[in-house]
């Protein structure tokens, strides 16, 4: 059975728009200086200006994240890959460990099986998606690295909602926002099946949809505006050992596709 690895490779490997931007030399730094056009915009200076002052609140606020070990990018929305086989890699089969650190099952994501209603088989489809990101003009992406607990992804998740809160107001529209990992935005269990309590503040992740998550990851460096370019290197990890997260650390990647609108 191929791992996700192996599958994600053979993607990558035969994408046309992979290899445009990620395996052609000045490709992707060609098209990232077009969305540093964007960097020193009014509309970006206010975001970074309120967004970096409030983060010693947002650390209190969100103590599950290390905000030591956060950067904000600008992207290039037409790098940003989006396909239905990515949205495929979502069911591949993975090692599940008992308390004990023994392989007990191979399976997919528990949103997967559980029928979360923010996983993939309910969000966008890879069109519907390339679609929006078609018409967007910039993407300002996140990553928080350096991760222990499982449920940091809820507390990233409210962090979103209040960037996107920041973006608006300084003057950029929203044309899609994107999470990471099954939504947990209601404090009950999920209603799954595509049920939800509160569709206004659900987000589904880059996966979900479609996304590459490292054809933003390796054009995030070139327009770091905040924190270390390091944070956003990825290593997939093989196998997951035990049973909850504390005993790896790992990254979470969410973005915002905007259009530029008064900037």
């Amino acid at each position: 059975m191929e791992s996700f690895i192996e599958k994600l490779d053979k993607i990558k490997a035969s994408d046309d728009g992979y290899v445009r931007y990620f395996s052609t030399p000045g490709a992707l730094a060609g098209a990232q200086e077009k969305a540093g056009l964007y960097a020193s915009s009014p509309g970006t200076v206010s975001f970074l200006r309120e967004l970096s002052g409030r983060i010693p609140s947002f650390g209190a606020l969100f103590p599950l994240l290390d905000f030591e070990k956060f950067s904000i990018s600008l992207v290039n929305p037409e790098v940003i890959i989006a396909r239905n086989n990515i949205k495929g890699l979502c069911w591949t089969e993975y090692p599940r460990y008992d308390a004990s650190g023994s392989e007990c099952a191979q399976a997919p994501c528990g949103g997967i099986i559980k029928k979360r209603s923010a996983c993939p088989q309910y969000a966008w489809t890879a069109a519907e998606t390339d679609a929006m990101i078609k018409k967007s003009s910039l993407f300002v992406t996140f990553v928080f690295s350096g991760l222990s607990h499982p449920y940091a992804q809820v507390e990233i998740h409210k962090f979103l909602l209040e960037a996107e809160k920041i973006l608006k107001g300084s003057g950029f529209e929203i044309v899609e926002s994107f999470g990471s990992g099954p939504c947990r935005i209601c404090e009950e269990e999920c209603l799954m099946n595509g049920d939800c309590r509160l569709p206004g503040e659900r987000r589904f992740s880059l996966e979900s949809c479609g996304i590459m998550v490292e054809s933003i990851t390796q054009a995030a460096p070139y327009l770091t505006l905040y924190g270390s370019r390091e944070n956003w290197k990825l290593e997939w990890m093989r196998k997951w050992q035990g049973y909850s997260l504390e005993k790896r650390k790992y990254k979470s990647v969410v973005g915002v596709l905007l259009n530029s609108g008064k900037n």
